[in-house]
């Protein structure tokens, strides 16, 4: 399951930084993955920045580039703790690398700061199915269906399992 490349879910804090991000986007259109790459790096070299940050990390975990993915979503979550899709693409990361605990405790504070985000419940029920978690699981399955009802039929559960 990897993140699709799309634009960053925050805006970028300076004017240089916005450049970087839109080089990047430029390059990425084109089909330049690694001017994309390059783009935003340099950008975040002159300092820290949400969007460089969420484009970057979006771009290696479509890559595979699992750990330097999580990476990125490590460095946003902490600049900006309060971005729910910042700790909803760490989830992302982590259980795409097995680490099912460490993805639905980032799946946890991603519902905390947005209680409507119904793909972050979605993410949380299979991260929980994986840790054995069933019953909490299924609670989390409930929530994703009341958000996102066009959904109900993938929440298919199975002697108790959530499918």
């Amino acid at each position: 399951m990897n993140a699709p490349l799309a634009a960053p879910a925050v805006a970028s804090s300076s004017t240089e930084a916005e450049a970087a991000l839109q080089a990047g986007v430029a390059r990425l259109n084109l089909g330049d993955l690694e001017g994309a790459e390059t783009a935003w790096r340099q950008g975040l070299s002159q300092g820290q920045d949400s969007g460089l940050l969420y484009a970057l990390g979006g771009l290696l975990f479509q890559s595979s580039r699992l750990r330097e993915a999580e990476e990125c979503f490590q460095r946003l979550t902490k600049r900006s703790p309060e971005l729910a899709d910042g700790w909803y693409q760490l989830g992302l990361v982590r259980a795409a690398r097995g680490l099912y605990k460490e993805a639905a405790d980032a799946q946890r504070l991603a519902v905390a700061h947005a209680p409507h985000f119904g793909q972050a419940y979605c993410a949380l029920a299979l991260d929980l199915r994986e840790t054995g978690q069933v019953a909490e699981g299924l609670q989390v399955v409930a929530k994703a269906v009341e958000l996102l009802p066009q959904y109900a039929g993938a929440a298919i559960l199975n002697d108790g399992q959530i499918a």
